[in-house]
C-alpha cells in the first residue's frame, strides 16, 4: 500500500530507527545492512540495502507492468479500438457509436475511480522514507534525537526460509539458529530440500519468526557543526599553588611543566592555548601549550611544557585559543602569576652608607613575594640579612633593613643576594644577583 505492489513483490521494507544518545554531536549514517539466519545451521551475509534511486525505478517500472497498469492499458486500448471503428461508414454503426460514449464516459472513469493510479505516491513514498547513502540524500541523525528509515533487501532469498518449511516450532525457536538446526539436521553429504513460500502468503507466526531472525547493522560517524564564534572558555584551573589574590606561584614550579584544566563549550576546536603578556607588542613571542579534549567538548587539558613556563615573567596574561589552521581567537581571560622574583640592582653597595643607614632598596621584579633579603657568601653562609619594610605594589622594588647577624662586611667582597618568601614554608630562592661591597 506504501510503496506499490512492485516493490512488495521484490524487495522486503524493514523499518529502521536510529537513536543518537550524543548531547553534542549528529550522527551521520553511512550504510545500514540487513541479516536474516534463515537457512539451517546458516547466518546469511549481512545484505547491503539497495538505494532508493533502485526501489524508485522498480516503482517506475510498476507504473507500466504492474497488474493494475495492465488492466488500465488493456480497457483504454479497447477504448482506442471502438473509436477507430466508429469512424468507418457503416448504416448500422449508430449502436456501436452509443457503446463507445457510454465507454468512454462512463466505464473508464468509474475504473480510475475504483482502481486509482497511486504510483506517484508510491514514488514519493519512497523518495521520503527509503535509506540511502549518497551524499544528496544522506540521513542524518539530530542531537539526543532518532530518525525512522526503511530499508530495501530482495525478498526472494527468505522465501525458503526455515521457518516455512515443515517442522519448525516458534515456541522452540530460542537460540541463535536453533529452528533452522530442527528443521534440516540432515546426514552428511545430503541435500536439504526447502520448500518456497511467496511472502504475500506469509502466515503471521511466519512474520513474527522473520522479526526473531532479522538484524540490523547500521555504520557512521559523528559530526559536528564548526562553530564560526571558535571555542569558548568558562574556566581554567592550574595544578599550581596559589597566593591570596589567586596568583599562580611560579616558584612552586620551578623546572616542571603547568597541568590545567578548561571547562567550557567546542573547546574540540582548540589545538593550542596562548598566552600574551599585558602590554606585550604583537609580534611579541607567545607562551603556548597543546589542548587535549577530555571525552566530549565542554572539557579539556592544557599543559605548558618547562621551556614555556620559563618564558612566564609577567603577573598577567591573556588567554588566546588557536584551531589547527592557526586561527587566533581571544577567549577574554586572564591567568594571574607570581613570578619567580628577580633582583637587578640596588640602591646602595657602599659600607659606608650602609652602616650609616642600614636601608637598602633593590630593584627587580615580583619582589612583593619576598620577606627578607639574605646576603651570603662563597660557602652559602649568611652573612647579613634584614626584613622586608615596604615594597612598591607593582613589585618592582623592595625596602630592607640589613642589621645582619653581626659578621662584617668586607669591601671588594661580592655576596649573593638571597631571597625569603612569603609562602608556607618560607622557602629561598638565588635571585642571582651579586652585590658587589665598595668603600
Amino acid at each position: 500500500m506504501v510503496f506499490g505492489r512492485t516493490v512488495a513483490d521484490n524487495f522486503l521494507a524493514v523499518q529502521v530507527d536510529v537513536r543518537n544518545l550524543s548531547p553534542d554531536n549528529e550522527f551521520l549514517l553511512h550504510d545500514a545492512e540487513l541479516a536474516v539466519d534463515a537457512y539451517s545451521s546458516q547466518l546469511t551475509r549481512f545484505q547491503v540495502s539497495h538505494e532508493k534511486e533502485v526501489v524508485r525505478s522498480v516503482t517506475i517500472y510498476g507504473q507500466s507492468y504492474d497488474r493494475r497498469a495492465i488492466f488500465v492499458h488493456v480497457a483504454e486500448g479497447v477504448g482506442l479500438i471502438m473509436g477507430a471503428v466508429v469512424g468507418l461508414p457503416s448504416p448500422s454503426i449508430n449502436a456501436l457509436t452509443d457503446a463507445t460514449g457510454a465507454y468512454h464516459a462512463g466505464f473508464m472513469p468509474a475504473f480510475n475511480r475504483l482502481f486509482p493510479d497511486l504510483s506517484i505516491n508510491n514514488v514519493n513514498h519512497v523518495n521520503d522514507l527509503a535509506f540511502s547513502a549518497a551524499s544528496a540524500s544522506r540521513i542524518v541523525v539530530p542531537k539526543n534525537g532518532s530518525v525512522p528509515f526503511v530499508v530495501f533487501v530482495p525478498v526472494e532469498p527468505l522465501e525458503e526460509a526455515c521457518w516455512l518449511q515443515k517442522g519448525y516450532d516458534f515456541y522452540n525457536d530460542t537460540s541463535f539458529t536453533s529452528a533452522c538446526d530442527q528443521v534440516c539436521s540432515q546426514s552428511p553429504g545430503s541435500v536439504c530440500q526447502l520448500n518456497r513460500v511467496s511472502f504475500k502468503k506469509w502466515r503471521p507466526m511466519q512474520l513474527q519468526a522473520l522479526l526473531k531472525h532479522a538484524y540490523v547493522v547500521v555504520a557512521g560517524v559523528h559530526i559536528k557543526e564548526l562553530n564560526p564564534q571558535g571555542s569558548t572558555l568558562k574556566s581554567i584551573v592550574c595544578a599550581v599553588a596559589t597566593d591570596d589574590s589567586g596568583a599562580y606561584r611560579l616558584t612552586d614550579v620551578g623546572s616542571k611543566p603547568i597541568t590545567c584544566s578548561l571547562s567550557g563549550a567546542d573547546l574540540d576546536t582548540m589545538a593550542k592555548l596562548r598566552l600574551r603578556g599585558a602590554g606585550d607588542p604583537a609580534d611579541a613571542t607567545p607562551v603556548d601549550g597543546p589542548v587535549t579534549v577530555n571525552g566530549d567538548s565542554t572539557t579539556a587539558t592544557v599543559t605548558l611544557p618547562s621551556a614555556a613556563v620559563q618564558k612566564i615573567t609577567k603577573p598577567s596574561y591573556g588567554l588566546f585559543a588557536v584551531d589547527k589552521s592557526g586561527k587566533e581567537t581571544d577567549l577574554k581571560q586572564t591567568l594571574s602569576f607570581l613570578p619567580v622574583p628577580v633582583v637587578t640592582g640596588v640602591s646602595t653597595a657602599s659600607l659606608a652608607a650602609i652602616n650609616a643607614n642600614p636601608q637598602v632598596r633593590f630593584n627587580g621584579s615580583s619582589l612583593q613575594q619576598v620577606t627578607k633579603v639574605e646576603l651570603k657568601n662563597t660557602a652559602k653562609s649568611v652573612v647579613w640579612s634584614g626584613p622586608r619594610i615596604s615594597s612598591a605594589t607593582d613589585g618592582t622594588t623592595i625596602d630592607v633593613s640589613l642589621t645582619g647577624p653581626g659578621t662584617p662586611l668586607t669591601v671588594g667582597t661580592s655576596y649573593s643576594v638571597w631571597l625569603v618568601l612569603n609562602d608556607a614554608g618560607n622557602s629561598e630562592t638565588d635571585s642571582t644577583f651579586v652585590m658587589k661591597i665598595t668603600p
